[in-house]
């Protein structure tokens, strides 16, 4: 199974690298494009066969409980979103830390009062 996932991520690194060139040759795009799909076409076979020889092994009972269990499974994965870049916390133009528990405890109470926009400004020390 491995094998199959590496075969997958390098052709999808192929079509990638296709990105760094000055013209993109677009037969070769498709065609990179249909080597991922049959990439991704066995790693499903794989994993159906799988659980198809799981699945002759179960009694009637764990037949009922095993489905269950698959369409649970093809459920959540099917709600995955895919992933992407991380989420950035962009402030002044460097990236940020996303807030700590500790920020996440004071949502809902107002900011203290030198950060409060109806505030006026504070005045200049004389």
């Amino acid at each position: 199974m491995n094998s199959f996932r590496k075969e997958s991520r390098d052709a999808k690194d192929s079509l990638f690298n296709l990105l760094k060139t000055s013209t993109t040759n677009d037969a070769l795009v498709q065609e990179t494009l249909k080597n991922i799909g049959e990439k991704e076409i066995a790693i499903q076979q794989h994993v159906f066969e799988h659980f198809k020889k799981v699945r002759a092994l179960c009694n009637e009972e764990q037949k009922k409980k095993f489905d269950l269990v698959i369409k649970e499974a093809m459920r959540m994965i099917a709600n995955q979103r895919p992933q992407g870049p991380p989420k950035r916390h962009e402030v002044e133009g460097k990236y940020n830390r996303p807030p700590s528990p500790h920020d996440r405890q004071n949502k809902g109470r107002p900011p203290p009062p030198e950060d409060r926009d109806d505030m006026p400004p504070p005045q200049p020390k004389n």
